[in-house]
């Protein structure tokens, strides 16, 4: 029963990991292209 909250947890996170690693990725593009 716990494998489950684990499984979600870590989505979440990596979820928003991708999320703030393709902010940061958009702010070095539209930086470098200034």
């Amino acid at each position: 029963m716990e494998v489950l909250p684990n499984l979600l947890q870590l989505y979440i996170i990596i979820s928003i990991a991708n999320r703030f690693e393709l902010n940061v990725l958009e702010i070095i593009i539209t930086q470098g292209q200034y």
